[in-house]
């Protein structure tokens, strides 16, 4: 790791508990989002989900699986 990963580590350590990673992956020839909550401190995934992606062409197409995942991440408790 170099300086500014420490950085940032520190800085959001100091600041937040968890973040939201976002990824997007290729299963079986389809196009999938992947959003999990992590937390900073253990590394732990509390919380998961993924919804297949037919298109993200425009900034609302985004939007849209964007507010997807959020609203369905917001139905587990995270503790």
């Amino acid at each position: 790791r170099d300086s500014r990963t420490d950085l940032e580590y520190e800085s959001l350590s100091r600041s937040a508990r968890f973040v939201l990673e976002v990824e997007l992956v290729w299963v079986g020839g389809e196009c999938e989002a992947v959003a999990q909550v992590k937390d900073i401190r253990s590394g732990d995934v509390p919380a998961s989900v993924r919804q297949k992606v037919d298109s993200l062409n425009t900034a609302s197409e985004i939007d849209q699986v964007s507010r997807a995942l959020v609203q369905r991440l917001m139905n587990h408790k995270v503790a």
